[in-house]
């Protein structure tokens, strides 16, 4: 442990503020989601963890529990310091475990689920088509539309590719193979700028409020944009970039530790990303949100706004002829280490992998009558066939 003692040599412990409890099997198990650790616990190590409420010296532990002194007990205890359910006053997780306390208002449900959702791990595109299918042969997929009765209810006119911004949307496919080809920053500059860019201020009583292309749940404005450069002319290579809105400005993001590679920066088994131009993350400041929604179901308001974010840049994106690939299967800590988001009421939940498509890859080979759809409608729009 990372410790530091106090000026009279003692050290200083207490029950972890991140904890949940639950049984299974028949035993009490106490989940830290802050650590993503967990453990069966019995009734003596209950005891301990129900008497360490506050910051007590350390001597205090065994005093506590002095008529039930046990090597067992010893190791029981040792083992509630590795398994984060103790803390000591001044290391790492007991720093990050004091910020939850003070920061986080949403209470503990929402924030196991936020914070037991962090950097987990993916299985490759391969095994999980793998699991589909050996899932499908016990337990067919429920229907992924629901069919309505063709006797019942009333015909809607047929859609009509009468304007650039219908074009635009049904030009928009998910991608996961990129051409090492790059992206100039003018769709890069109309992406932000429609997904976070300040279109006016109303200044109300409790401030000014800046309104944008997108709406967000309160006005409260939950998102700052981050891109990663591969392949951007203008851009430093391999290097993150903030986006101040305000200023319509890209930021460098400096940095003293080595930026992790493309790859690390998704989770495990999608190499796919290596040759995308750019990425963009959408990092979510909950605290913004807090100030005005005390109720932890505002927490799922957030992840809506982030929807709404990227939904416009994406139309942008592919308005430009590039594709995009959206991905909440990322590495969260890492990125958000390396942009310098390291409050806890700050993280990362949306990433875009953006360039332009490989149509030889063999993942895509499915996807040809949808190339020429959107080949044809890229054409129509370039020539200004909408106007009017």
């Amino acid at each position: 442990m990372n410790v530091h003692p106090k000026a009279n040599g003692a050290y200083r412990y207490r029950r972890a503020r991140a904890l949940s409890y639950f049984i299974s099997d028949g035993e009490i198990v106490v989940f830290n989601f802050l650590t993503n650790r967990s453990f069966a616990c019995n009734a003596r190590c209950l005891d301990v963890l129900m008497q360490s409420e506050d910051w007590r010296p350390l001597e205090d532990l065994f005093a506590m529990t002095e008529e039930h002194r046990t090597s067992s007990l010893v190791e029981e205890i040792a083992q509630l310091f590795s398994l984060t359910a103790l803390v000591v006053e001044g290391d790492l997780i007991a720093t990050k475990d004091t910020e939850y306390a003070d920061t986080w208002e949403w209470g503990s449900v929402t924030a196991q689920l936020h914070f037991s959702s962090q950097d987990n791990l993916t299985v490759s595109d391969q095994m999980a088509a793998e699991i589909q299918i050996l899932r499908a042969k016990d337990q067919p997929s429920p229907q992924l539309i629901r069919h309505g009765d063709p006797k019942d209810g009333v015909a809607l006119p047929p859609f009509r590719m009468d304007s650039e911004l219908k074009a635009v949307m049904r030009t928009r496919r998910t991608i996961r193979a990129f051409l090492d080809h790059p992206v100039e920053l003018p769709p890069i500059a109309d992406a932000l700028y429609a997904g976070l860019g300040v279109t006016g201020i109303v200044s109300t009583e409790i401030g000014d409020h800046p309104l944008r292309m997108t709406p967000s749940p309160g006005a409260r404005n939950a998102f700052e944009a981050y891109i990663f450069a591969r392949n951007v002319p203008g851009l430093a290579e391999n290097k993150f970039y903030h986006y101040a809105a305000y200023e319509h400005r890209l930021e460098p993001v400096d940095s003293d530790d080595p930026l992790p590679s493309m790859d690390a920066m998704f989770a495990e088994n999608q190499p796919w990303v290596k040759k995308a131009s750019l990425l963009v993350f959408l990092v979510a400041h909950f605290e913004r949100v807090m100030w005005k929604y005390i109720n932890g179901s505002a927490y799922a308001h957030v992840f809506v706004e982030a929807g709404h974010i990227a939904q416009n840049m994406m139309l942008i994106l592919s308005e430009h002829g590039l594709v995009v690939n959206p991905a909440g299967a990322i590495s969260h800590s890492l990125i958000e280490r390396a942009i310098g988001e390291n409050e806890l009421t700050h993280s990362v939940v949306y990433a875009l992998a953006v360039g332009y498509p490989d149509r030889e890859d063999d993942s895509v080979s499915w996807l040809a009558p949808e190339f020429k759809i959107r080949d044809e409608l890229l054409a129509m729009i370039r020539d200004q066939k909408f106007q009017g």
